[in-house]
C-alpha cells in the first residue's frame, strides 16, 4: 500500500471490499480478525509514512465498523438458515405424520359410516314395519269379515267395508309415496304454475275429504315457481296431511302467499296453518325428525320429507304451533 500512494491510495478500499466479504461468507469473528490485521498493517505504514494519529484512527475504525454488522448479519442468517432447514424437516415430518393420522381418520370415519348406515337401516326398517303394519291388518282384517259374509250370502254393508278397505290403501300409498322420494335425489325442475298447482291440491283433498274446508289466498304477482312439481305436490301434501283431524266435524285449512325481500332478494313464503290444530311441544321440537313421538302422537317419515324437498328447492320450512293453532311456513327463493 505504501509503495501504490500509501493510506490515500485505491488499495485502501480493498481492505473493506476483504473485511467485508469475509465478515459475510465466514463470520463475525473472521471479519473482526482480518480488521485487527489490516489495522496493525495500517499502523506499521502510517507510522512508518509520519501520518497523523487522528488521521490512522480514522482509517482503522470504519474497518470494525464495517465488519462487526456484516459479521452479526451473517451469524443471523447462518443461524436462521439453520432454523429454517430444521422447521422444514420438522414440517416434512409432520406432514408424513398428518397423512397417516388422516388416512387413520378416514379409515375410521368410514368404519362409522357403515356402522351408522346399519344402524339406520334397521331402525328404519323396524319404524317403517310399524308404519306399515297397521293399515295392512285392517285390510287383511276386512278382507277376512268381507269373505266370510259373502260365503254366508251377507252382503249388507258391502260398500262401507270398501270404503275402509280404500282408505287404508290410500295410506298406504302415501308411505310408499314418501318412501320413494328418499330414494330418488334427483330433481326435475320446471317452471310450475303456482297457483293451479294449489288448486289441483285442495281440489283432490276436497274430494277425499268430506269435512275438509280450504281458505286460499295466494300472491297473484307470483304465478310461476322453478319447481320439482311432483316432489313439491308430495310436500304440501304432507303438511296438509299433518294438519288434519278427522275426528273433527269440520276442518279449515288456510293457505297464504306473499312477497318480502332479504338481502336484496326476492322469496315467497307460503303459510299452510290450522288454527284448530295444537301439536304437542314435545314432538314440535323435533318435528322433522324421522319417526318422532310423543305421547299419544307419532310422526312418521312425511314432515322429515317436506324439509328435504323444500330444501332441495333451496328453501326451509319452519313450523310454529300455539293456542292460536299451527301454522307451517315456506320459504322459496323467486328466480
Amino acid at each position: 500500500m505504501f509503495n501504490t500512494g500509501g493510506i490515500y491510495s485505491v488499495f485502501y478500499s480493498g481492505y473493506f471490499v476483504i473485511i467485508t466479504v469475509a465478515s459475510i461468507l465466514l463470520g463475525l469473528y473472521y471479519g473482526l480478525f482480518l480488521a485487527l490485521v489490516a489495522s496493525v498493517l495500517i499502523l506499521y505504514l502510517g507510522v512508518s509514512a509520519s501520518f497523523d494519529t487522528l488521521d490512522l484512527i480514522y482509517k482503522i475504525v470504519p474497518l470494525f465498523i464495517i465488519a462487526a454488522p456484516s459479521g452479526i448479519i451473517s451469524e443471523y442468517v447462518a443461524y436462521y438458515s439453520i432454523v429454517r432447514e430444521n422447521l422444514k424437516n420438522e414440517i416434512e415430518e409432520k406432514n408424513v405424520q398428518l397423512t397417516k393420522y388422516i388416512k387413520e381418520i378416514d379409515s375410521l370415519q368410514k368404519q362409522l359410516i357403515e356402522q351408522e348406515k346399519v344402524k339406520i337401516l334397521e331402525t328404519f326398517t323396524e319404524d317403517m314395519s310399524h308404519v306399515l303394519k297397521n293399515p295392512l291388518m285392517s285390510i287383511g282384517g276386512i278382507a277376512d269379515i268381507l269373505d266370510r259374509k259373502i260365503k254366508e250370502g251377507k252382503i249388507e254393508n258391502i260398500d262401507e267395508y270398501l270404503k275402509k278397505i280404500k282408505t287404508e290403501s290410500n295410506k298406504l300409498n302415501k308411505v310408499l309415496n314418501n318412501v320413494l322420494q328418499i330414494s330418488d335425489g334427483k330433481m326435475v325442475f320446471e317452471d310450475v304454475d303456482i297457483i293451479a298447482l294449489f288448486d289441483e291440491i285442495t281440489t283432490d283433498f276436497r274430494k277425499r275429504i268430506n269435512n275438509l274446508t280450504f281458505s286460499v289466498n295466494l300472491d297473484e304477482h307470483i304465478k310461476f315457481l322453478k319447481l320439482d312439481k311432483k316432489k313439491f305436490t308430495v310436500a304440501i301434501n304432507n303438511i296438509i296431511d299433518s294438519l288434519l283431524e278427522p275426528k273433527k266435524e269440520s276442518v279449515i285449512i288456510f293457505i297464504q302467499s306473499y312477497q318480502r325481500a332479504i338481502s336484496n332478494k326476492k322469496i315467497l313464503i307460503i303459510e299452510i296453518s290450522n288454527r284448530q290444530h295444537i301439536i304437542p311441544q314435545v314432538i314440535l321440537n323435533n318435528i322433522f325428525e324421522p319417526f318422532v313421538s310423543g305421547g299419544s302422537t307419532k310422526k312418521g317419515i312425511a314432515l322429515p320429507i317436506v324439509k328435504n324437498v323444500i330444501n332441495l328447492h333451496g328453501g326451509k320450512v319452519d313450523v310454529e304451533s300455539n293456542e292460536n293453532g299451527t301454522i307451517f311456513k315456506i320459504t322459496l327463493p323467486i328466480l
